[in-house]
């Protein structure tokens, strides 16, 4: 089995919503305030998901000092901090 498999086996899964949960619930109507705040929730959990990628792809090599790049979904500066830190990996990414 690959790395991107295991990576995904070990993703959170998410619960689906059946067609009946869809048709009986309707969103409620947020004011703008509480929309900036569902925002940040789905920022940080994207982010949360990007670090989990990147720890598990990257796990054979950990503590190796390579270098790994990546793409602008996985780069953040808390992300490669860890990685150096916690990881003995240097990373390089857009943004």
């Amino acid at each position: 089995m690959g790395e991107v498999e295991r990576a995904r086996e070990a993703a959170p899964k998410l619960p689906k919503e059946s067609s009946e949960q869809k048709k009986t619930e309707k969103e409620p109507k947020l004011d703008p305030a509480s929309k900036k705040t569902t925002k940040k929730k789905a920022n940080e959990k994207e982010k949360q998901t990007a670090e989990f990628f990147v720890r598990e792809l990257t796990r054979p090599i950990h503590n190796t000092n390579r270098s790994v790049t990546c793409d602008n979904w996985f780069s953040s500066i808390p992300v490669f901090d860890k990685m150096r830190v916690d990881f003995g990996i240097f990373m390089t990414g857009s943004k």
